[in-house]
């Protein structure tokens, strides 16, 4: 037999699929829309720092952004006021506020610069941007990869994590949108829009308005960058996210109910 007829007999080498590489800003937006497309280049790609830090940094000035938006407006620091106003008029009602502390409450109430309604949210905006890709790379990594064996380490949970906070990127725009077009410092995409009169004292209300839609989209995209790491089925990883979620969320809720209760809310 020719040396030719032995090479055309040989079976033809099979190369390993290949996955076309993308730009960082085609990976923000990707993330989105094809998650499952975004997830599968991360897994092959060696580590990119840019892929938590930046969109951590756009949630971080997106937030900062929307906070000055709001409060630079006369009404709602106004909003602000009467919030607190009910507050303090309710301990006055169950005794744990005399009348000469909520006078001089009040007093302070409106008297203060923009920059001080500003602080506060701003330092909210930035723990909880700066906590919220390590907080769910660690869920990525210890249910996907500790829990399920899925094999992967911290550092890619960590990409998926920061990859799918562009949809907390959006919320925060949504929100933010939504705050200034209905202005109202309670609106946002949550059931509770739909309450004609919310009551911040309502513990069913607070817990509607926990049910954010784009906090729920977050868990989606977590899921299906857990499930592309891992090998693991999609309705598995988003079974447990939500579950961790409404835990979350349950302690929260009576946290809350517990200081309510002592102040006698």
């Amino acid at each position: 037999m020719k040396d030719s007829e032995v090479e055309s007999a040989a079976p033809a080498e099979v190369t390993a699929p290949h996955t076309p590489r993308t730009s960082l800003g085609g990976r923000l937006f990707n993330v989105l829309a094809a998650p499952g497309e975004v997830f599968e280049e991360i897994k092959a790609s060696p580590p990119r720092t840019a892929n938590w830090l930046v969109p951590t940094l756009l949630l971080i000035l997106v937030g900062w952004l929307g906070v000055w938006l709001i409060y630079s407006q006369a009404a709602f620091r106004h909003q602000q006021d009467e919030a607190q106003l009910k507050v303090l008029q309710r301990l006055v009602e169950k005794g744990k506020l005399t009348k000469e502390q909520f006078e001089q409450a009040q007093q302070r109430l409106g008297g203060g610069s923009t920059v001080g309604y500003i602080l506060g949210p701003a330092a909210g905006v930035l723990g909880l941007s700066l906590a919220s890709p390590f907080w769910g790379a660690f869920l990525i990594w210890l249910i996907g990869a500790k829990i399920h064996r899925g094999g992967y380490s911290y550092g890619k949970a960590l990409e998926v994590a920061g990859l799918a906070n562009m949809v907390a990127v959006l919320g925060s725009v949504v929100r933010t949108l939504m705050i200034l077009a209905l202005g109202n410092l309670q609106a946002g995409p949550t059931p509770a829009l739909f309450i004609r009169e919310f009551d911040p004292f309502n513990l069913t209300h607070t817990a509607v308005a926990m049910l954010d839609v784009f906090g729920l989209w977050v868990c989606a995209v977590r899921a299906a960058g857990m499930a592309r790491l891992g090998n693991l089925g999609f309705g598995l990883c988003l079974t447990w996210l939500l579950l961790v979620w409404a835990g979350l969320n349950g302690l929260v809720l009576g946290a809350i109910w517990a200081f309510r209760t002592l102040l006698g809310l």
